[in-house]
Parts: C-alpha cells; structure tokens; sequence
C-alpha cells in the first residue's frame, strides 16, 4: 500500500505503462527514494479486498500470471542496470 500526494507520482511520471502486473509499486518506490523523498514502511498497515471479482483460477491464468511476474522481474532488472529500451 502507498499513500502519498498524487502529485509526487505525477511528477515521478506516474506508473510505467511497461509494467503490465505486479511490481509497478516497487519501480515506484525505486523511482520515489531516487528522487530523494523520504518513505517510512508501516509493517502494521494492511489493506483488505471485501469483494473479489478474480477469474477463475485455471492454470492458464496462473501461467500467465507467472509470465507477467517474471516479465515484470527482467524489466525493472534491466531498468535499473541502465539498460532497458524494452
């Protein structure tokens, strides 16, 4: 969960439209300390869906998901080494 103004992550660029699922938040959070503002992690804050409108859970969904998770992984390695044109 981040809470922030949303004019912070307009002015970091918002989200990387790169990133399709899982891990935006992290590139976020890299790009937010890069730009030198300050975070405090709240181990005890929690966020709760009341209602889930998930598809179901075949393995094709789970092996997409897996796909996108490990997309997600590559892009921000390569991001964050400098290097990334993907």
């Amino acid at each position: 969960m981040i809470l922030c103004h949303t004019k912070i992550i307009q002015d970091l660029g918002g989200f990387d439209d790169n990133i399709f699922l899982y891990l935006e938040d992290l590139d976020l959070c890299m790009r937010f300390t890069k730009a030198d503002h300050f975070m405090i992690g709240i181990p005890e804050a929690t966020a709760d869906h009341f209602n889930s409108y998930s598809a179901s859970r075949s393995w094709k969904l789970h092996w997409r998901k897996d796909c996108n998770f490990a997309w997600s992984q590559l892009y921000l390695a390569e991001k964050y080494r400098g290097r990334s044109d993907m």
